[in-house]
């Protein structure tokens, strides 16, 4: 059974445009199943972005069972560090996008979970070869030989038109 990491800009994007809380609670009672089947998870850097506003987002978040956001910093700190000397010594990106990489919290740290658990990473995050001024997620989980993929291809792989689990 493949598991799934979620990415912020998942949550912020559906919450802000296509699946908003008004109309499509679906979406949302969806992540909550497949994370009761064991499938679909984040990590708590992530939950920390996501709950520094007092929005509706963040109220769902801060909702959600504390099994929902795993403890990447008890785990996976050696692919964390390997990144790290990946990305601050890699020619192909500039000192601003290594500084950036390295003063996230959640993206770093997304990726070296996800391979040390091998996990799937969900993201809006698009890999690009010649990118210099960011260290995208899919760039960095290239190296580590994580899978991202996007939300869509996601939701066509574990659900029905209607939100519901693909049996």
């Amino acid at each position: 059974m493949m598991r799934y990491l979620l990415d912020s800009n998942v949550f912020i994007q559906s919450s802000n445009l296509e699946y908003r809380f008004a109309f499509c609670s679906s979406f949302w009672g969806l992540l909550i199943d497949l994370h009761r089947q064991g499938r679909v998870f984040s990590i708590l850097s992530v939950k920390k972005e996501l709950t520094k506003k007092d929005d509706e987002l963040a109220r769902w978040i801060k909702l959600l069972p504390d099994t929902f956001f795993l403890d990447e910093r008890m785990h996976a700190q050696a692919k964390y560090a390997y990144l790290m000397n990946w990305a601050m010594t890699n020619p192909q990106f500039n000192d601003n996008a290594k500084q950036k990489f390295a003063s996230e919290h959640a993206d770093p740290w997304l990726v070296a979970y996800a391979a040390t658990k091998n996990m799937t990473i969900i993201t809006h995050e698009v890999y690009d070869p010649y990118i210099k001024k960011a260290i995208k997620i899919p760039n960095a989980a290239k190296e580590l030989g994580v899978i991202c993929i996007m939300l869509y291809d996601f939701l066509e792989l574990v659900s029905e038109n209607n939100f519901q689990i693909k049996v």
